[in-house]
């Protein structure tokens, strides 16, 4: 088959989303599947990859990492005339509403996944968050129900678009890891060393966007009771975002400064490198819609602690892998 996906964030970005796509389009390609990604251009990025379709973009004024594709172009006709079998949206956004559009004008199945809890991000739009809230289950319900098929990394996000009013089917359907990724002959077993920790020192990691909605203050509160009752343990936080300056300043306030440290966005191969360094991974979203990367800690034979919040608790039952906690910093702090 012929399968389109449309995407508002793809590489050079590094988050969840792009690890998804990428993931499910090597498993489509190999299957023999004809796969095309449809997203935003990135100046200054070339892509390797065929069937790779760009659209000019602008920076989100707010967040200029993320952009924003004029999808009305005339490389429309040129999608058109692909005679594509299957249409997937992974957003409902700008890429997303391109796909609707090529859908219902070729009378093409649309599939759209559902990646993203979008209440937990309206603090990115400076406006009522109230209001925004309310529009963000309006936009997602108006959306999938404009769809052949919606589909959830986990059940909670399923029975949360039922809650919001989805009427069209919705199935869950995970994205996996490739587990050949974890071998210990591709793993970069200096991470510890450049980032001056010690063998003896017991790690802890985050990885993930450095934003509010990762509920990162809460964390660092976390991890300052930890080190009062540990001394020799250090925070490794993975990733970059616009949060990075305030965690800083708190980290300095809550006396754990030098027990912490920030790498910024790395490569996935290093990204699985330092989860399989760490003595144990720490994630406290309550957001996730899934929250791969915590199947990457595990992957890399890493125990888990992570709030107990939406698709995180459809990963981790009855202690295996890891522990779930209660949003509190001392039940956290404890594991």
């Amino acid at each position: 088959m012929d399968i389109a996906i449309f995407t508002d964030t793809f590489t050079p970005q590094i988050n969840g989303i792009v690890t998804s796509i990428n993931i499910f389009r090597k498993e489509l390609t190999d299957m023999g599947h004809n796969v095309y990604v449809v997203a935003p251009k990135v100046t200054g990025y070339n892509d390797k990859a065929d069937n790779i379709v760009r659209y000019f973009s602008i920076s989100y004024m707010f967040q200029p990492q993320y952009k924003i594709a004029f999808p009305y172009s005339l490389t429309v006709p040129k999608l058109s005339d692909l005679k594509l079998d299957i249409i997937h949206a992974q957003t409902p956004f700008s890429m997303g509403l391109l796909a609707l559009y090529l859908a219902k004008k070729s009378r093409v199945p649309l599939v759209y996944t559902h990646h993203t809890f979008f209440d937990g991000y309206v603090h990115y739009i400076p406006l009522n968050r109230k209001l925004l809230q309310k529009l963000s289950v309006l936009g997602s319900r108006t959306y999938c129900n404009h769809c052949t098929l919606v589909l959830t990394p986990s059940h909670p996000m399923r029975d949360l678009l039922m809650e919001y009013g989805v009427k069209e089917k919705i199935v869950v359907l995970p994205t996996g890891i490739d587990l050949e990724s974890f071998t210990n002959n591709k793993l970069d077993n200096n991470i510890r060393q450049r980032y001056g920790i010690s063998k003896s020192t017991k790690l802890l990691l985050y990885a993930g966007r450095i934003g509010e909605e990762k509920n990162l203050d809460f964390l660092l509160k976390s991890f300052r009771i930890v080190a009062n009752r540990i001394s020799d343990v250090h925070l490794l936080l993975v990733g970059d975002g616009p949060l990075k300056y305030q965690l800083i300043d708190l980290a300095k306030e809550l006396d754990i400064a030098s027990q912490l440290s920030f790498t910024g966005y790395l490569p996935r191969s290093e990204v699985i490198s330092c989860c399989a360094s760490a003595d144990l991974f720490v994630f406290s979203s309550m957001t996730e819609t899934q929250g791969l990367v915590l199947l990457e800690a595990m992957a890399a034979g890493t125990p888990v602690v992570a709030v107990d919040a939406l698709g995180v608790s459809a990963l981790i039952k009855n202690g295996q892998g890891g522990c779930l906690c209660e949003p509190s910093t001392e039940i956290f702090a404890k594991g």
